[in-house]
């Protein structure tokens, strides 16, 4: 089984109903792991730990910016050592997922491509969210969650 599709049946094991924002979620994250400079345009564009999703996802690009922030190298084996070291490594989906991320085929020139759908699916994820709690009587709550920007929490 190739590398694309052992990420996607990994992606959908674990519930993304999404399957447009997995795949940008992946190539966000692979970019990462290709180019070190790819992570800086990818925090640069705004992207946080929140607009992921998948809470592996979330966890293994905590640790790439935990990495940047400390002037380490970006790679999987580093990215491995600080979600072991925090014990999140089986919750983030284990040593192979991160190696598998690095192995998925990302194009680093379209990486603010794969940025845009990722933000946007994040916007319509918390729009739906906000419009359901609408729908259910949460008013207030559900417009705070929306915060001042409208890209949510």
């Amino acid at each position: 089984m190739s590398a694309e599709a052992q990420v996607a049946e990994a992606t959908n094991a674990r519930g993304m109903s999404d399957p447009v924002a997995a795949e940008a979620e992946i190539d966000v994250l692979a970019v990462c792991l290709l180019a070190p400079a790819a992570l800086t345009t990818v925090l640069e564009s705004g992207v946080g730990v929140e607009h992921f999703a998948r809470q592996s996802n979330r966890l293994v690009f905590a640790a790439m910016t935990k990495l940047r922030d400390d002037d380490r190298h970006v790679t999987p084996v580093s990215v491995n050592d600080v979600l072991d070291g925090e014990a999140l490594l089986d919750e983030a989906g284990g040593r192979g997922y991160v190696h598998l991320l690095a192995s998925t085929a990302a194009l680093v020139a379209w990486t603010g491509e794969y940025v845009d759908i990722l933000l946007r699916r994040h916007r319509e994820r918390i729009l739906k969210m906000v419009g359901e709690q609408l729908a259910n009587g949460a008013g207030e709550e559900a417009l705070a969650q929306l915060g001042g920007d409208g890209r949510g929490a």
